[in-house]
């Protein structure tokens, strides 16, 4: 990706909706020039444009980072598991002192409780956890943290 690649991205960052004269514009190139860079990164999944719901404003307003340690024997299947959960935005596995971070959204506190006390830790294989409620989120240029 080039300078005028990253332009085109980081224009596009700002407001995805724009026409490629609009950005053409702004970089003084044409149009043309815009289509068929974007159409390349796009080609070659360098881009990606997707629909990001803001999922505080749909009714979801508690944001927590959970900490998982995971028996090593089953820790694929555990991830597969979690993934399937509703409210889980993603999962990573990590050095460190937890062996992977849970990302989940709810609806409030109590649901967030019942996530974990009722669906999370019963599942097979998670050895315990520890969980941080996102108090505020300062964001990039990239919105989509889920």
């Amino acid at each position: 990706m080039d300078k005028v690649d990253e332009q085109i991205v980081s224009i596009l960052e700002q407001n995805a909706r724009q026409t490629s004269n609009t950005v053409a514009k702004q970089m003084n190139v044409s149009p043309a020039t815009v289509r068929r860079r974007l159409k390349r990164l796009l080609d070659t999944k360098e881009l990606n444009l997707v629909a990001l719901r803001d999922l505080a404003k749909a009714g979801f307003p508690i944001a927590a980072l959970i900490g998982l340690n995971i028996e090593h024997e089953t820790h694929e299947e555990v991830v597969a598991k979690i993934l399937k959960l509703p409210g889980v935005c993603w999962v990573s596995t990590t050095t460190g002192r937890f062996d992977s971070f849970v990302f989940v959204r709810a609806t409030s506190n109590e649901h967030l409780y019942g996530f974990l006390k009722d669906v999370l830790l019963n599942i097979k294989g998670i050895k315990d956890s520890e969980t941080f409620i996102c108090m505020y989120f300062e964001r990039s240029g990239w919105k989509g943290i889920c």
